[in-house]
């Protein structure tokens, strides 16, 4: 659970806390492919055969690194089995 803010914080550090940038975690496609149990072709499919399938925040090249978050998103709108 999250620190909660009350009115006796100075305004500056509210302020910093609650501004400051979130830093997503990331996650490799040979990982997913370890989490989903599939095959790379599999997760290749997916990526060319559903338009809303998460954009990488990186690649370089045959690498590409993703939103954990937005990953994990989109296995649950698809009804796709993981094993977080």
């Amino acid at each position: 659970m999250g620190m909660m803010l009350d009115d006796n914080w100075p305004a500056e550090l509210t302020r910093s806390i609650t501004e400051a940038p979130i830093t997503p975690e990331l996650l490799f496609l040979s990982e997913l492919r370890q989490i989903c149990g599939v095959k790379q072709n599999a997760i290749s499919n997916w990526i060319s055969r559903f338009p809303d399938f998460p954009q990488p925040l990186h690649e370089a090249g045959r690498q590409a690194v993703y939103d954990r978050n937005e990953i994990h998103e989109w296995l649950e709108r698809h009804g796709k089995q993981a094993n977080w």
